[in-house]
Parts: structure tokens; sequence; C-alpha cells
């Protein structure tokens, strides 16, 4: 591969994927783009600033409570392997995306480049892509270790060199398996469906393997002076824990030990996770372009509707209004990076407060019941509570900030069809509650269960929580009616790398701190029934408003020469 026409083809992935190109150009000629952006800008950089105290806070807590077992490396190897499965989770999907849906990839088979160079460039846009996750999590925690324990300038080369590698094992470890499993799949009808559903079946069974790694590493005891005592000083422990993740044991060894010891297990850093990336390159070279084109040739198998087809579907029985729900769900259901998107966003948090819930009552962790203890002392909070759960459970859905995004050219369709905006909307609306509510039942079913709730309790968080989601998903909406994102050359972009999911990230959490901030400082003043008759007020009104808002902008949206 020649360096030259490597760093050549990088560098136009990295314009193509981030538009580098033509945000200067709407910066510079477009004022309203220009405004939102420094919106966003002054937003995010508020939200860093409110936030950083708070970061210090938790990473001193964490580092005196490992320090005080005589394990401190642990804060770093663990910083290590968080970012790494949260690299490992996000990446999927931007991962096949570009891998396959990318529409760039019809000029790049075109040309005289080996699919090794195509996988090398797409490998390098992606990680470069995930470093966020790694600057979030992963920066802070190195810098504020070397910070706190005086380290010499040689640890912060390690540092550097353990940031800068610490989303390659993930993402190339994730194309060494989906790579070779597509070719598994080749004769399947749904081929992209099934790379997405083996992909997240990878890493549940990594999740898994995490788990049974560290499940029988101590036996845990009722009495936390017993489990202090197992673990505090053994560097057994600290090595086990770390070995879930193989870069998180290595970077751990690199920074705990001293001399030449200390420089081979950083060299060994590097060459795991280059070799991993040479062995992603090969993998490429056997599989990529074969893969590709056979998901091509099977997007071009689509079935065709004939004209008894069409007859069929607008007849009698199926009213345009009931046709374009179909449409809806198929549109929806048909293309992975939206369906598994939409159903997993809506999962996960449940899904990690059962299974954080689970693993550490299995392994009696003292840690838990002091938890539980605390949840007892607020327990008459815990409806209000349950309500704003709801919001982080079910508003973080992906679809109510990509309303029109999601139809990307397919907008011009929705101009022509014989039913009103309104009625547009209203089934799009639907759809999201519906999607919403899968997030809103389980986080209300949990803290339900934590609470022990009465019958009364639940069906007044249900409610409450219905409403609020309704209002948090209108406020997302009228981002994306207002200016939806509508050129993308892969579904993945309508969602992921959308700027309005920026905007409707910021709108929920904005709500859950605010709100909950509120009531923290309030509660001594306000019982616990007029907190969540605020919560309900505040949606009940806000919805009314925000929805004939989204009416008129959806109106004005459908109404122009698209």
């Amino acid at each position: 591969m020649k360096a030259k026409k490597l760093i050549s083809l990088i560098s136009i992935e990295l314009n193509q994927h981030f538009k580098i190109s033509k945000t200067k150009y709407d910066l510079k000629n477009k004022k309203s783009d220009a405004i939102t952006m420094i919106v966003v800008v002054v937003a995010l950089g508020f939200a860093a600033v409110t936030m950083l105290p708070l970061y210090i806070e938790f990473m001193r807590n964490s580092l005196m409570s490992y320090a005080s077992l005589n394990l401190k490396e642990l804060f770093i190897s663990n910083a290590v392997m968080i970012s790494g499965f949260f690299g490992l989770f996000l990446g999927l999907f931007i991962l096949i995306a570009e891998f396959f849906f990318s529409k760039d990839m019809r000029v790049l088979v075109s040309l005289p480049l080996k699919p090794q160079e195509v996988i090398f460039s797409k490998l390098f846009l992606i990680i470069f892509d995930q470093m966020i996750i790694s600057l979030v999590i992963l920066l802070p925690a190195l810098i504020y270790y070397g910070v706190s324990t005086g380290a010499s300038w040689v640890y912060y080369i390690y540092a550097f060199i353990i940031f800068l590698f610490s989303q390659v094992f993930a993402l190339t470890l994730l194309t060494i398996f989906i790579l070779p499993i597509s070719r598994i799949f080749k004769s399947q009808k749904n081929k992209d469906f099934m790379i997405f559903f083996a992909s997240i079946l990878f890493m549940a069974l990594a999740l898994l393997f995490v788990y049974f790694m560290n499940s029988n590493i101590i036996n845990f005891s009722e009495n936390p002076q017993d489990f202090y005592n197992q673990i505090a000083g053994n560097q057994n422990f600290m090595n086990r824990i770390a070995a879930a993740f193989p870069p998180a044991l290595v970077a751990l060894k690199s920074i705990s030990t001293s001399g030449i010891i200390s420089f081979l297990w950083i060299l060994l850093y590097i060459g795991m996770n280059i070799g991993l990336f040479i062995i992603a390159l090969f993998m490429g070279k056997k599989f990529y372009y074969d893969t590709y084109s056979e998901l091509q040739q099977n997007a071009s198998n689509k079935k065709i509707y004939t004209k008894d087809s069409f007859e069929k579907i607008f007849s009698k029985q199926n009213t345009p209004l009931k046709a374009f729900e179909k449409r809806e769900w198929r549109y929806f259901l048909r293309i992975p990076a939206f369906s598994i998107n939409g159903f997993m966003n809506v999962i996960i948090f449940p899904i990690i407060i059962v299974i954080s819930s689970s693993f550490t009552a299995l392994a009696n962790d003292p840690e838990l019941k002091f938890l539980l203890d605390i949840i007892n002392n607020f327990k008459e909070y815990l409806v209000p509570i349950g309500i704003l759960a709801s919001v982080l459970g079910g508003g973080i859905n992906g679809l109510s900030y990509s309303l029109f995004s999601r139809e990307g050219s397919n907008i011009k369709e929705l101009k022509i069809l014989p039913i009103s905006a309104k009625e547009i909307l209203n089934v799009k609306f639907k759809q999201i509650m519906l999607l919403s509510l899968i997030g809103v039942v389980a986080m209300n079913a949990v803290i339900a269960y934590i609470g022990e709730f009465s019958l009364i309790q639940i069906i007044i968080q249900f409610l409450a929580s219905v409403l609020t989601i309704t209002f948090i998903n209108l406020a997302q909406m009228v981002i994306d009616t207002k200016k939806p994102v509508l050129e993308w050359d892969n579904p993945q972009k309508a969602m992921k790398q959308n700027i309005n999911g920026l905007l409707g990230i910021l709108i929920v959490f904005g709500y859950i701190a605010g709100l909950g901030f509120l009531g923290y400082l309030l509660n001594d003043v306000l019982p616990t029934w007029s907190m969540t008759l605020i919560l309900v007020l505040i949606s009940g009104i806000g919805s009314i408003i925000l929805y004939k808002e989204v009416v008129k902008s959806t109106e004005k949206l459908l109404s122009k020469d698209l």
C-alpha cells in the first residue's frame, strides 16, 4: 500500500464523513447554519463546564477507593475497559454502515484500490470517529491519575499511547468477526439484518464472558470487612479483573511496573493493537469486496411490485392513510440501521440496570445493599424519580429527532400522497410513541420493582411517564421538522451522525438534570405529590403547545420545493 495514496484516501473519507467542506461552506454562506452551530457549541461548552466539577469529584472518589485497597492502577484499567466496551457497542452500527451501506463505496469499488486499502481507510475513519468516547471517558482519567499520583513524564508518554490506541482493539476485533461471518449468511434473504443480529449476539456473548470471567474471582462475604481483607493489595484480583479486556490488562501492567519491564508492556500494547489491525486488513482482502457485492445484489433483487400488487395495496380495504401506516412500519423494519437503533436505544438503559443489579445481587455485593438502603430512605420520591427515569429509557429513541431526516430523498414521495401533512405527522408520531413506550414500560417496571410500588403508584407513574415522554418526543420532533438532515449517503448518518440528535440528547438530559436538580433543592419544601403534579403540568401544557408547532412546521416543510 502506498502511503501517499492512503493519506489521500483517508483525507477524502474524513471530509466526506464529517462533511467538512460542506460545513465550511454552510457556515460561511448560511446564517441559520452558523447560528445553529454556535448554539450547539455554547450548549456543549456549558454542559461540559457544568459537569466538570461533578466528573472530577467522581474520579477523585473512585481513585481514593482504589488507593485505599492498594489497587489504584485499577482506576486506569477500568477506564480503558469502559471506553473499549462503549466503542464496541456504539461502533458496531457505524462500522457496518460504513462498510456495506455507504454510497461512496459505489465509487471506491470502481477505482484501482485494493480491498485492504479501502478497509484501512474505513477502519481509520471509524476509529477516529469513536475517539470521542476515549476523549470523554479515558483521557480525563489518565490525566487525573497522573496529576494525583505525581507521575513522571514517562507515564504521560505511555498514557498518550494508551489513549491513541484505545479504540483499535474493540473495532478491529468487531471487523475480524463481521467480515467472515457475513459469508455464512450469503444465501439469506435478509443478509444485512443477519449481519447486524450476529454482531449484536457477539457483543452479548462478550459481556457474558466478562461477567463469568469476574464472577468467581473472589468469594463475596456479607461482612464488608471480610470483603476488604480479601481484595486489599491483591494483585491477582486486579489482574483477573483487567484480563476480561486484554488491552486493559496490558495498559495496567505498563503503568504498574517500571523500567524496561514497563517499556516491554507498552510495546506489547502497541503490537497487540497493530497486529489485530493487520489481521483485519487480511480479512478485508479475503472477504470485503465479495460481501459488499452480494449485499448490493440482494438490494437490486428486491421485490418488484406489479400493477396487481399496487391495486391490492391501495384497494378499498387499504385506505391511503392505512397504506401509509404499513409503509412507515415496513420502511422502519426493513432498514437495520433504523430498526435496530430504534429498539436498542429504548431498551439499553433498563437492560444495564437489570444486569448490573442481577450481577451484584448474585455476588452479595455490600455496595448493592448500601444502595438499596438509600432507595428505602427516599422511597417516597421514587414516583417522580421513576417518571424522570422513563424519559431516559424512552426519550433517546433516535426516531423523534430523525422524524423526517430518515426519509432522505424519499421525502418527495410524502408530498404527493393523498393525505394531509397532519395525518402524515400523526402516523409517524404514533410509531415513535409505540417505540418509546417500550423504554417507558421497562424503566417503570424496574423502578416499581425496586420501590415495591402499590397498584395506584404504578398507574400514576405510568400515566405521568407517558405524558412526559410525549412532551420530550414532541420537543425533539420540532427540531427535525424545522431543519431535517435529508442529505446522507447511508441510513446510519440519519440517526447517529445527525446534528439534530445532539440537540435531542441535550433536551433529554437537560430536562432530567434541570428538574432533577430542582426537585433536590425543593425536596424539603414540596411534598412528593406536588413534584409529580409539576411534572404532569409541564408535560401536559408543553405537549399541547409543541404539537401545534410540530403540525405547523410539518405543513411548512412538506409545502417546500424539496
